[in-house]
């Protein structure tokens, strides 16, 4: 769904696709790949495989992928701490599975980074860093605090400021305490050092309305996910 959606609200740009592999199937991958090869504006699609077992240590988050599994942990979370070294190019637009793309990206992708490494949407639930932040750390609690489902990343600069390397040095010393997973040790590693990105680009569909056109990206945090269509439609009566 997420996919569809980000094709069909660029059709006119050329779009690279890489898409970290906690254990997708054979069929689904498939399907992905006879998507691209429908669709001429993507130029790329890249399976990285990560190997979830690698961040068992740390808090899990129970999948929502298969309904009938509800006792299923996934770590695929903190996948995306390891982009820089899995993903050889400047920027990325850092997508989770459950958003829709209503609108270009474009403009997103050529925005200026003018604080840190990323850009990000201040998250409006959580807005502080000492909202979620409970460990005895010295860092500087009253700092925005983002949401990490959509980020704009400078791959250089992540690289360069050790992002990944600070992150697995918390998460190794305190595996149990990140109450929002990679989300929660982003925040405090980035400290508020990032650049603010306007709602539109990360918004949360109770405050979405269809032809909205200053909202490009419809975040669906909590429940229901773009993917249980009928769910959508019959629970938040968007689509």
């Amino acid at each position: 769904v997420s996919l569809y959606s980000l094709v069909l609200s660029n059709c006119n740009c050329d779009i690279y696709i890489y898409i970290l592999d906690g254990g997708l199937g054979e069929s689904l991958k498939d399907d992905l790949k006879w998507f691209s090869e429908q669709n001429e504006n993507i130029k790329k699609i890249d399976f990285i495989v990560i190997a979830q077992e690698m961040f068992s240590k740390f808090n899990s988050v129970r999948s929502l992928t298969n309904s009938d599994a509800h006792d299923e942990q996934s770590y695929m979370m903190y996948a995306r701490l390891l982009m820089p070294s899995l993903i050889d190019v400047e920027r990325v637009i850092y997508l989770d599975s459950d958003i829709l793309v209503v609108g270009s990206l474009k403009d997103l992708y050529n925005l200026e980074i003018t604080t840190g490494s990323i850009a990000a949407r201040t998250c409006p639930y959580v807005k502080f860093l000492e909202h979620d932040w409970k460990l005895p750390y010295s860092c500087s609690k009253k700092v925005d605090y983002f949401n990490s489902g959509v980020m704009l990343v400078d791959l250089e600069k992540w690289r360069a400021e050790k992002i990944a390397e600070q992150c697995f040095e918390l998460l190794n010393d305190y595996p149990n305490s990140f109450h929002m997973w990679d989300q929660s040790v982003l925040n405090v590693v980035i400290n508020g050092d990032y650049t603010h990105l306007p709602p539109g680009y990360n918004q949360w569909p109770d405050v979405w309305c269809v032809g909205d056109e200053s909202t490009s990206i419809v975040h669906f945090v909590g429940r229901p996910k773009p993917w249980a269509l009928d769910e959508v439609v019959k629970e938040s009566e968007l689509l």
